[in-house]
């Protein structure tokens, strides 16, 4: 990190448009030096996933809250209620504690990380059915995105907008390509997702459309379903409900 920053400094004085980006930033160590770069006036951006804002390594030993349910000033007593060493669990860089789940928050919510990152890792189940130790790193988690981050709303942890943003217009202005989160237009080709913020569902294999369910979130009933997402104007997904 501090050498990443150090090289970004030198870069600067032979290539004035030289940036950088950081990704799945996942504690408040990390997240303070980005800070301090940006008040310094460097072109640095990260962000962070939804895994890192939402679950701890408590999780790995069972224990199930959202991290936003522990207490980020001191160790909390852990309350198992699944099993431990869940190899979906296993994520590079790994789950931390409360304190630096909240500071993952804290910078979504201050403008230090720019997006929310899925770190989509899909595996089959030969890379995780195995020790704990040797399963491959990664959470299939783009299908569960939007809704780990309603749960962190409903919880009062980040404002409707700014997840919306961090999952649309803060990744295309990370990417230079703003084109890409344009919003609607009369008579323009629309990108849009419909959102019933309302509506439930339960991850499991039968709900999760890819073919990878590497995900810790198995079992467990989450807010927001997806009903229809329009790509250019033409239906990339549409709900059977919806159709």
């Amino acid at each position: 990190m501090v050498r990443n920053i150090a090289l970004l400094r030198e870069a600067l004085h032979d290539e004035p448009r030289a940036r950088l980006h950081l990704t799945h930033l996942s504690t408040a160590v990390a997240l303070d030096a980005v800070r301090a770069a940006r008040a310094e006036g460097l072109p640095i951006t990260c962000d962070v996933t939804p895994h890192h804002i939402a679950l701890t390594d408590a999780w790995i030993a069972g224990d199930r809250r959202w991290a936003w349910e522990f207490s980020d000033r001191r160790p909390a007593e852990l309350n198992p209620t699944a099993d431990a060493y869940d190899t979906n669990l296993r994520v590079c860089p790994p789950l931390r504690n409360a304190a630096d789940a909240a500071a993952c928050r804290a910078a979504l919510r201050d403008g230090t990380a720019s997006a929310l990152a899925t770190d989509h890792a899909p595996h089959s189940r030969e890379k995780k059915e195995v020790e704990f130790g040797v399963a491959a790193n990664g959470i299939a988690g783009i299908e569960t995105a939007l809704s780990v981050a309603l749960a962190a709303h409903a919880a009062g942890e980040l404002p409707l907008s700014l997840l919306v943003a961090a999952l649309t217009t803060g990744p295309a202005a990370v990417l230079g390509r703003p084109e890409l989160a344009r919003g609607l237009t009369v008579g323009g080709a629309a990108n849009l997702v419909v959102v019933d913020r309302a509506a439930s569902w339960t991850v499991s294999r039968g709900t999760l459309v890819g073919r990878s369910a590497n995900t810790p979130l198995l079992g467990r009933k989450l807010s927001g379903t997806v009903l229809l997402t329009l790509t250019n104007g033409e239906v990339a997904w549409q709900a059977t409900m919806f159709s």
